[in-house]
């Protein structure tokens, strides 16, 4: 394929930095693996307080518009469901939630979401098994619009919670 290996070298440092692969000196460089204890214990307690957090601040800012962005996204994960493509699908479940983050014009919020994207990303894709209805992801995330249109701060931290620890949880790992 003749291409430079200095170029490769960079792509590859650059993968190893946001955590999709790792590289060990003088040996392979393999795909990065997300461990259960790392999800459980890290990843979705920083995620839902985020989430959260962004919510409360910007309650004000729940408007039309987004609701537009957001039902886009839900009719976007209806139709990787539909086509069975869950690549499409993670990529639109992590578009509303960045949309839901963006709320947050500050670059604490986004430097935080960036810092664990890729992770949630590869969490999802090399850790979802057969993963039996791919509908269920759209319904969930109809309810989540439907909490955020009539906001109450206990009811949509409760139902977020119970989606974000669901979805990052219970359905993604493998039984085997």
């Amino acid at each position: 394929m003749s291409v430079s290996r200095g170029p490769l070298r960079e792509a590859l440092r650059d993968l190893e930095a946001i955590g999709l692969v790792v590289s060990q000196p003088y040996r392979e460089t393999v795909v990065a693996d997300v461990q259960v204890d790392e999800v459980v214990g890290l990843l979705i307690p920083i995620r839902l307080q985020l989430e959260l957090f962004v919510l409360k601040q910007h309650n004000n800012q729940l408007d039309e518009e987004l609701f537009n962005d957001l039902e886009q996204i839900v009719a976007d994960m209806k139709q990787a469901a539909e086509e069975q493509n869950l690549f499409a699908l993670v990529e639109a479940d992590i578009r509303f939630h960045e949309r839901i983050i963006a709320l947050d014009k500050t670059s604490y919020a986004q430097q935080i979401w960036l810092s664990i994207v890729n992770r949630l990303r590869l969490h999802f894709i090399k850790n979802t098994g057969i993963f039996p209805d791919l509908h269920k992801v759209p319904k969930e995330h109809q309810e989540l619009i439907k909490a955020l249109r009539s906001y109450n701060e206990a009811a949509v931290a409760e139902i977020w919670g119970s989606h974000i620890r669901d979805e990052d949880c219970l359905l993604c790992f493998n039984q085997s």
